[in-house]
């Protein structure tokens, strides 16, 4: 808006100035007409001793020519009065349409700033927005003095941290009082060599206070008509999973969320904003189920996976991989309680393990626990602990005595949509989560779901291993069971063919134990290599089919140790 007076100020400047100049010159160019009028014939007749008679004739010739030139004089007078005034209105028209151009950018941006609620109060004037984020960068300086030229902040995330997560004024100044309470986190020598706090263990990733939580139904309005079908399965899904309600609007007044596209990059404030609406932008490269899905969840409340205060024992984030002016991305940030929740490698909300890396091919977080490495940065479908912490923060209340049951196995709650029912983690199922979930397209497509370890090896086979290899959308759990005391081990053989895309939207995992947790992945043509051996008497076995290619699968071995 700034820009707008200050040009408007220089156009009626430049408006008047021109009408001065323009009335300096009709002013000008009449006295010009005017003494040319005036100005006697420099060449007219010069007198002589002739006859009378032939002194007569000159004298009416003298009077003829000074009628022409007078005649002549008016018309070049009127002539030029004309072009001054054709001259004038071209001038006046330019000037009209110019200030109509300036008029319709005006009102076009007005309307924008209405129909933007965050528009309102801009970086630029939100005076404690830019306080917060000085004082944030201050602490991270001298935190890191070593790193201060590096850490500067560029033009594109003057108020973004994290790559896609817009600060308020409310949102900053939550980070900058959780680092002064904090100052550990500030430091970025990220090599798992900070002192853990012993309430840090198992802390989840949601930003939790009184005015980052929603109060439902959340009303939202679509803006980008071209990313309304995504964004509609993203809000169904949450509401599937969560005890969450959505309530689509025209138009939305703060507390709200708009949708948008009309901005580059995706992006979300961090919870409810008080002051304005929550903008979640999916722009260019954006419009995907799982982006969707990854940009609400920053708008319900989440930060990301690796940002939680407990992550240094689960990764190392390699900071000599990491561009250096996105160093700023991995600090940690503020979580809530533990929701019994531990640190999630499947998250939705985790980055993938090459984020933000300064030249192809560098990793720039490596999971401590081996072969998480295709785990990490799934944007395919919210993890089951994802989902849990969401219910565990808006929906205790939903059912008598909160969501936790002893009737619920394997880290099942109950589901806040039904209470009488559990909420179980993937590949399990029914009232208590204890039976093996069913098998996609059909019920017979993935053979037996419940097999046993033996002393001798048994073959485990993806769906048409041994034909036209497996089927688009195909869906599998086996659960492998070793007798008391004794531990399943696994190995995969032959041939290894499984849709290889960067973040495994077809896979095969393994989980060992924490079976509520999403375990390794595999994909691609790559055959793992080393012997799976369960913590206890149990193995859960997971394959997933997404990307829509068909490829042969995988065949594993297995019996009892």
């Amino acid at each position: 808006m700034l820009k707008i007076s200050i040009f408007l100020t220089v156009l009626v400047a430049f408006v008047a100035t021109s009408r001065i100049v323009l009335d300096k010159t009709r002013s000008l160019g009449f006295q010009s007409v005017q003494q040319h009028a005036d100005d006697p014939n420099p060449n007219g007749p010069s007198t002589s001793e002739s006859s009378e008679e032939h002194e007569t004739e000159e004298i009416k010739e003298e009077e003829y020519k000074e009628e022409e030139e007078e005649a002549g004089g008016e018309k070049e007078e009127e002539e030029l009065e004309e072009e001054i005034e054709d001259d004038d209105e071209i001038e006046k028209v330019s000037l009209l349409e110019s200030i109509d151009d300036v008029t319709k950018e005006f009102r076009n941006i007005r309307t924008n700033a209405e129909e933007s609620t965050e528009e309102v109060e801009t970086f630029q004037h939100a005076p404690s927005l830019k306080r917060s984020i000085s004082r944030l960068d201050d602490m991270i300086y001298r935190a890191n003095p070593e790193l201060q030229e590096m850490l500067k902040r560029t033009l594109e995330d003057t108020d973004m941290i994290d790559g896609d997560i817009k600060l308020d004024e409310e949102s900053a100044a939550e980070l900058v009082r959780f680092y002064e309470e904090n100052p550990q986190y500030l430091s970025l020598n990220l090599n798992g060599t900070r002192g853990m706090q012993q309430n840090d263990l198992g802390k989840r990733k949601i930003e939790q206070s009184s005015r980052s939580k929603w109060n439902l139904p959340i009303k939202y309005t679509i803006k980008d008509s071209k990313s309304r079908a995504v964004i509609k399965n993203a809000i169904r899904i949450w509401q599937e999973e969560t005890c969450i309600r959505f309530q689509e609007r025209t138009s939305v007044t703060p507390p709200g969320i708009i949708f948008r596209g009309d901005s580059s990059g995706c992006w979300s404030y961090i919870g409810k904003r008080a002051s304005a609406a929550n903008i979640i932008n999916l722009g260019n490269g954006c419009q995907n189920m799982g982006i969707a899905l990854h940009e609400i969840g920053h708008a319900l409340g989440f930060y990301h996976e690796q940002a939680r205060p407990d992550r240094d024992e689960y990764v190392t984030i390699l900071s000599q991989n990491i561009n250096p002016d996105k160093l700023r991305n991995f600090l940690i940030k503020p979580s809530s309680k533990t929701y019994s929740t531990l640190y999630d490698y499947g998250s939705i909300m985790h980055y993938r393990d090459d984020a933000f890396a300064k030249s192809s091919g560098l990793k720039t977080i490596k999971a401590k626990q081996p072969d998480f490495e295709r785990t990490m940065g799934q944007r395919t479908a919210l993890s089951f602990y994802d989902v849990k912490a969401m219910n565990y923060y808006y929906c205790q209340n939903k059912c008598t005595g909160g969501l936790s049951s002893s009737k619920c196995r394997n880290g099942g709650y109950k589901d806040p949509n039904n209470c009488n029912k559990c909420k179980c983690p993937e590949g399990y199922y029914g009232t208590s989560c204890v039976a093996v979930g069913p098998s996609r397209p059909l019920s017979t497509s993935c053979g037996q779901r419940y097999l046993s370890a033996l002393k001798n090896y048994e073959s485990l086979r993806s769906p048409g291993y041994t034909c036209d290899g497996y089927t688009t959308e195909a869906e599998c759990s086996w659960r492998i069971r070793a007798p008391a005391g004794k531990r399943v081990r696994l190995y995969f053989r032959g041939t290894f063919d499984i849709a290889c895309t960067k973040r495994c939207l077809d896979f095969v995992e393994v989980r060992l134990s924490r079976f509520a947790a999403t375990g390794p992945r595999f994909c691609c043509s790559n055959r793992p290599t080393k012997f799976f051996t369960s913590t206890g008497s149990t193995m859960l076995v997971l394959f997933r089919t997404y990307s829509g290619l068909k490829k042969k699968g995988f065949e594993a071995r297995y019996r009892y140790v």
